[in-house]
């Protein structure tokens, strides 16, 4: 072999290895970005997850319970109607989203899944419990009235409690990164 072809070798061999290199780079940083949207996607569920659970836990039965013996505009069906339709409205914006969120709930953590559902369970049925006590309001007695709000306040707490194991969960998830 004569110099020439030497040092053609040598150029083939240096493109080779430099192409090689490249590749290889090319290849980790596919590697590392996809790593990263993985860990940016799990992160955004979890604060979906939580914001859909904070949002569950803002209610405001309690708070038109204790209005009632004190406001006589709660003797007014139509400002009473008005009352719950916001807080039908509220539950309605949270269950469009739950289906969404018991499933990505379930990807997490069985547990956290279930508390979904659970919390699901209690929107549905108070929000059945809210259109018939808006039916009703003005044809019952006031201590007939206060026996629904009894009966809300049961599934708003269960509703509260399983929405705050939800959050705390979550929360621990993106602490941890388990």
């Amino acid at each position: 072999m004569t110099n020439s072809d030497w040092i053609t070798l040598g150029a083939a061999i240096l493109t080779g290895g430099g192409t090689l290199f490249l590749g290889i780079m090319a290849w980790r940083t596919i590697c590392q970005t996809r790593t990263t949207q993985k860990a940016e996607k799990r992160e955004r569920l979890l604060n979906e997850i939580i914001d859909w659970a904070m949002e569950a836990t803002r209610s405001k039965i309690e708070g038109i319970f204790k209005d009632l013996a004190k406001d006589d505009r709660y003797l007014d069906k139509k400002f009473i109607q008005a009352q719950i339709h916001e807080i039908r409205i509220t539950y309605s914006n949270l269950t469009t989203k739950t289906a969404y969120i018991c499933e990505v709930t379930k990807s997490f953590d069985s547990d956290m899944g279930n508390n979904a559902k659970n919390t699901f369970v209690n929107i549905i049925i108070m929000a059945q419990i809210l259109d018939e006590l808006a039916e009703v309001w003005g044809q019952k007695e006031k201590a007939e009235i206060e026996e629904y709000f009894k009966v809300l306040q049961k599934y708003e707490n269960e509703l509260k409690s399983s929405a705050n194991k939800i959050i705390e969960r979550a929360s621990k998830i993106k602490v941890k990164g388990v």
